[in-house]
């Protein structure tokens, strides 16, 4: 009887143990281009980040590809337990240009509800403000207008601007060179629209998602290149030479994108199966009983 209940006791202490230990653990993440859903959203989707090029080289050197996915599956994003903070890592990699990549590492603080959010929140820089939601779905989608999302359910994010880059990947061509990034709007708008999670914070369906606004800089120097090309002028052919900008120094790129993604919860694998462990033990208690 004593072995009974030493039995149940280890097991329903399996149990409890890691129910507290899943509540603690840290949420991740994977990471996706977030899809138009033409039914609640208005706005194109099909990239995780929208970063568009001007075409002169003057600001991210993409190949005039605006879209970027994440690169065979990498991109996570992992929340604190206490979902005050997050982190976004992976590598983008431009639609239709695929030696253009950019490894993502960018931190988020100061996750607050949605009340806090609202009324006189500080700031990352000591000011304070009441927050607003960005609600770029169709108004039927939202709850007030009968629709499932809830912007009251979400979590809101300042960029860590002092850890938050877009870095050349290998093989790239832009090895080296590092986009600071930091939160739009900024200046006097500072605060007024922030990173949002959760369903349907993406504004291109209603999945689980986070979106956001932001910019970025860079005065890195690197070596020129060139290329030549050919036109043709009426009977004549005239030979020039123009200079690629991708490549070349001194460097002062900067420029604005979006942030628009999908989320899907990865499971944690050994906390289920040691919670099935606990289970089996209390159903074997029971089947001892019984007998």
């Amino acid at each position: 009887m004593k072995a009974h209940k030493t039995l149940s006791m280890v097991a329903a202490g399996i149990c409890a143990g890691l129910l507290t230990a899943s509540t603690a653990q840290a949420l991740t993440y994977r990471v996706s281009a977030a899809d138009r859903d033409a039914s609640v959203a208005p706005y194109s989707g099909g990239h995780a980040f929208w970063l568009p090029d001007n075409g002169s080289g003057t600001n991210i050197p993409n190949g005039n590809s605006s879209k970027f996915v994440f690169k065979n599956d990498s991109g996570l994003l992992t929340v604190s337990d206490d979902k005050t903070s997050a982190r976004l890592t992976g590598t983008i990699q431009a639609v239709g240009k695929a030696s253009s990549m950019w490894d993502v590492d960018i931190m988020f603080i100061l996750g607050m509800d949605s009340a806090t959010y609202k009324n006189d929140h500080v700031d990352p820089k000591g000011d304070t403000h009441d927050g607003k939601v960005k609600r770029e779905l169709y108004s039927h989608a939202y709850a007030d207008n009968g629709g499932t999302v809830d912007p009251d359910t979400w979590r809101y994010f300042y960029m860590d601007e002092s850890n938050a880059t877009l870095k050349g990947a290998a093989g790239s061509g832009y090895e080296g060179t590092t986009l600071d990034l930091y939160q739009r709007p900024n200046g006097a708008d500072y605060g007024k629209y922030v990173f949002q999670l959760g369903e349907g914070a993406s504004g291109k369906n209603l999945k689980m998602g986070m979106s956001g606004w932001l910019g970025y800089t860079t005065a890195e120097t690197g070596e020129q290149e060139s290329y030549r090309s050919y036109r043709r002028w009426g009977s004549r052919s005239s030979r020039y030479s123009r200079y690629s900008r991708y490549n070349c120094g001194p460097k002062g790129y900067s420029g604005y994108g979006d942030i628009n993604i999908d989320l899907e919860p990865i499971p944690e694998p050994v906390s289920a199966g040691l919670t099935m462990m606990g289970l089996g033990a209390l159903t074997l208690t029971t089947r001892r009983r019984r007998s």
